[in-house]
């Protein structure tokens, strides 16, 4: 049996063939998919050759272990020469490997081990496996590889290793000089004025003759484009996200209230005569981060927090470009009145004034923690920096075309100050020290880039761990929404289900004036409608399904409770900077390879459990993680699932079930377990239980 370097090369392009269809097929999340799978798959042909020796009874390849040898020297090679023995002697057992089983032991061992990591850098360097795989992948297909591949690379420490051979989407430039190879690899050095990506003729600038105003427009329009997006795929699968469908964020946002107040005047310390219950005004979400150079905002899921950073991000380069309509004008709208538009206080004759914002057209830059932790961070054990972050960002651009724009956003955010929105620390798994490491980027970030402002979203819970919290930062909590909060978003979401085409403007008035009165003249509607998320899942109940809400209380809750299984358990996507959507979590009935009527089963059982446990009639029982997590095993079938994967798995979801603390969910509102806990009752017993739990239990 032959086997030499130039064979286990051409087989291993071969096999990159079928590389990302694989991939896309794979629901066992592992830590770096795209370097794992070109690693795995450029690996395979020397996996092959000696699990076949072994089926068929005959030794070891020699053959294999010198092409091996021949590329991959030192420790490392030893330790990948004893792996190849481990799986020859499984082949021989009938245990052959698979392409997955191989990505799982990279995924377990090669960055725990220093000397492992440099050894598969040589295969993949000798054989020339980013070249191959890039002339061998479908174009379609390989823009999303390539930018997880760059972002693993990054994160792993080893893109300066390939750096000439990824940036610019299979453009490999690097140097003073440009180095440049095209789709083919032809290798072509010296000055150049045209480049050629893919089909494409593009003209190469000299860098004292980028237009950084231009860069720094483009920068800031892919801002305004990406944060103004509402899609309701989320919320309610069943709607259209076509472009003419897509609700704008602006057109719909609705200031936020924080638990903050303050009292402005010394009469504000006197009771109100018209209204002696009138408590202190409280500070609105924009008028905490006008006060705060560095501000932690808090508040539940659905509460708004991520809502918050991106109509800021969008007002802001709004701003920069002088939009007219997204702007410090909107950013500033003054609040409703709390009480709503019914009030007929003397505060009503007032002007309404602007919220403060005293900064100007800060530059935004937005950070998505969950994406910055799973591409942008260190191995762990390694210290995080603001380096990392500039690393990540600089990815992030190039990916979506803004590569040149990186050190000019570094400089200004340096040099002039702008604004950091980093969402969601909560999103961040503390198993493996990311959230330590992300801690150690802000405040680099904050000692480093002193002219700078910072806002981090986190859930409640989540922050209240002191190893968490940030020194030298200001927190503050969002609040319910208010009467006037609910009556504004109900009025701009008819205005914009109008502007859509969706309702005349009239009829869109006089659905408004429904809904508004139906949830105000509902005690339990107007409490559920307290936390946005769920005002706007109402709304969209309301609107898409003809612009009325089911008559039967019973059957609203049924569609509501449809809706946030959907969001709970769904995939969780996330959007490239070239549009594209990658997966990040498979669905939980794909993962579990479990039929969703019994996780709603499993759901309704906690559901009931909680509540004939919960000593108090207001509020939301606590689900134990043990519960939830042993339950949902037991409807897999699948052996491999261990209780830690699905705990870190839960910890990030939101929806139906939402992580209260440390292994604690409960249900995002009252109405939800009692609805859940009753449809457990009718099926499990039904009426007997009823009866006995009305004999013995009344209350």
């Amino acid at each position: 049996m032959t086997f030499s370097i130039e064979q286990w090369q051409a087989r291993a392009k071969q096999k990159y063939e079928t590389l990302t269809q694989w991939l896309s097929r794979q629901t066992t999340p592992v830590g770096y998919m795209a370097y794992g799978a070109l690693t795995t798959f450029t690996m395979w042909p020397l996996v092959e050759v000696i699990s076949a020796a072994a089926q068929a009874g005959q030794p070891l390849p020699y053959e294999a272990f010198m092409a091996l040898g021949g590329v991959a020297g030192g420790v490392g090679g030893n330790l990948l020469a004893s792996q190849i023995q481990n799986w020859y002697e499984a082949a021989s057992r009938g245990e052959a490997p698979d392409e997955a089983d191989v990505l799982a032991w990279l995924d377990e061992h090669a960055l725990a081990n220093e000397e492992l990591q440099p050894a598969l850098d040589q295969i993949l360097e000798a054989l020339q496996a980013v070249r191959q795989a890039h002339e061998t992948v479908a174009p379609a297909d390989w823009g999303p590889f390539f930018q997880q591949l760059l972002a693993d690379m990054q994160q792993i420490g080893n893109f300066a290793n390939y750096e000439a051979q990824l940036i610019g989407d299979g453009l490999i430039v690097q140097g003073d000089h440009n180095i440049v190879a095209d789709r083919g690899g032809v290798i072509v050095q010296g000055n150049l004025g045209e480049l050629v990506m893919g089909n494409k003729v593009i003209e190469q600038t000299d860098p004292s003759q980028i237009d950084e105003q231009a860069l720094r427009e483009a920068y800031l329009g892919t801002v305004m484009d990406e944060y103004n997006r509402l899609l309701l795929g989320g919320i309610d699968p069943k709607v259209v996200t076509a472009e003419k469908e897509r609700l704008r964020l602006s057109a719909i946002y609705t200031a936020l209230l924080t638990e903050s107040t303050k009292k402005e005047r010394l009469q504000d310390t006197i009771p109100d005569r018209e209204d002696p219950q009138k408590q202190p005004r409280r500070l609105s979400a924009l008028e905490q981060l006008n006060k705060y150079r560095h501000l932690v905002i808090l508040g539940h899921p659905g509460s708004g927090k991520s809502t918050f950073v991106n109509f800021v991000a969008v007002c802001l380069a709004g701003e920069n470009l002088e939009d007219e309509t997204l702007n410090l004008d909107l950013l500033t709208t003054p609040l409703p009145e709390e009480d709503g538009s019914r009030s007929r206080s003397r505060d009503k004759e007032k002007i309404a004034e602007p919220q403060p914002w005293d900064h100007g057209a800060l530059l935004p830059v937005c950070i998505t923690l969950r994406e910055f932790a799973a591409r942008g961070l260190p191995p762990a054990g390694h210290e995080g920096t603001a380096n990392h972050l500039w690393d990540f960002l600089t990815v992030e651009l190039h990916a979506g075309g803004l590569g040149q724009f990186a050190p000019l956003l570094q400089k200004e955010m340096l040099e002039r100050g702008g604004l950091f929105l980093f969402d969601g620390l909560d999103e961040v798994p503390a198993s493996d020290q990311h959230r330590v490491q992300i801690k150690q980027v802000v405040q680099d970030i904050a000692r480093t880039c002193r002219r700078s402002r910072i806002l981090i979203t986190s859930r409640t819970y989540a922050y209240q761990e002191q190893q968490w919290r940030l020194p030298d930062f200001a927190d503050t909590v969002l609040a319910p929404f208010s009467k006037g909060q609910i009556e504004r978003f109900v009025d701009r979401w008819y205005e914009q289900m109008a502007a859509l085409g969706r309702f005349s403007a009239q009829d869109a008035t006089g659905r408004a004036t429904l809904l508004k009165g139906t949830i105000l003249n509902s005690p339990r509607l107007f409490e559920f409608s307290e936390r946005p998320l769920l005002l706007t899942l109402m709304a969209s109940l309301h609107a898409w399904r003809g612009g009325s809400l089911p008559q039967k209380r019973e059957e609203l809750y049924a569609d509501a409770v449809d809706l946030l299984l959907d969001m709970w358990e769904q995939q969780r996507l996330m959007r490239a900077t070239d549009g594209s959507l990658q997966l990040l979590q498979p669905s939980l009935e794909q993962w579990l390879k479990v039929d969703r009527d019994k996780v709603r089963g499993l759901l309704e059982k906690l559901a009931f459990e909680g509540h004939q446990k919960q000593p108090d009639t207001v509020g939301t029982a606590d689900i134990l993680g043990d519960d939830l997590v042993l339950g949902l095993i037991k409807l897999s079938d699948d052996e491999s699932l261990q209780p830690a994967q699905l705990v870190n798995y839960l910890s990030n979801r939101a929806g139906l079930l939402l992580p209260k603390g440390q292994d604690i969910y409960t249900f995002p509102h009252r109405t939800f377990q009692e609805y859940l806990a009753a449809c457990h009752l009718t099926d499990v017993g039904y009426p007997d239980k009823v009866a006995e739990l009305t004999r013995t239990e009344p209350n």
